[in-house]
């Protein structure tokens, strides 16, 4: 759990979004590691959830597993949505995924996302560039290094309505996700890829 990753962040909009009173559950799936000395860029997940539920004591269902997947699809195909909160991705192979078996994704708007997710397939929270700690990068530290920072504030409004317009949504949306699904398997990224060297 790294915190490029915005796991806070994650957790704040969740908080914000929806209380108990919602018929939602948010499912974190991490790899909790347990080593003497941290790297600086691991989160603490036990900490930062512990601190997250006194934060909001009404915070809706959340479901954490820590247990190898042996079929990940399973876990896809059991939600309806991918939320991310990243900082920085060069593509993310979860959002793609997640397309394939046709959830809505809602992620920031920046980075390799951007290489498949559009307005038309999901919904890309805005936000801005800012510096990224030196303690937050595990490859070459740069102190010029730069990170993108989603607003809350969006990710909360898409959330809730996401969540509350969903059957809607998923109609209006399908054939993009599919399409988009559909352009991006193994077979067609081998024939760029075979293209290219031709």
């Amino acid at each position: 759990i790294h915190a490029r990753k915005g796991l806070p962040k994650i957790l704040e909009a969740y908080g914000k979004a929806f209380n108990k009173k919602d018929d939602v559950c948010l499912v974190l799936k991490v790899a909790v590691k347990k080593t003497e000395k941290p790297a600086p860029f691991d989160v603490d997940f036990w900490k930062l959830y512990k601190d997250f539920q006194q934060k909001y004591p009404q915070h809706a269902e959340i479901e954490v597993i820590t247990e190898f997947i042996p079929n990940i699809a399973s876990l896809y195909l059991a939600c309806d949505i991918l939320f991310s909160m990243s900082h920085g991705e060069c593509f993310h192979l979860p959002s793609l995924e997640a397309l394939g078996a046709g959830l809505i994704v809602i992620a920031p708007k920046h980075g390799g996302v951007l290489d498949f997710l559009n307005d038309s397939n999901s919904f890309l929270i805005p936000g801005k560039n800012v510096r990224c700690p030196k303690d937050w990068q595990y490859w070459l530290g740069n102190a010029k290094s730069s990170m993108f920072d989603a607003s809350i504030d969006d990710a909360v409004h898409m959330l809730r309505y996401v969540n509350f317009n969903y059957d809607m949504l998923r109609i209006q949306m399908s054939h993009h996700i599919n399409e988009t699904a559909k352009a991006f398997t193994w077979t067609k990224a081998t024939e760029k890829i075979l293209n290219l060297v031709e």
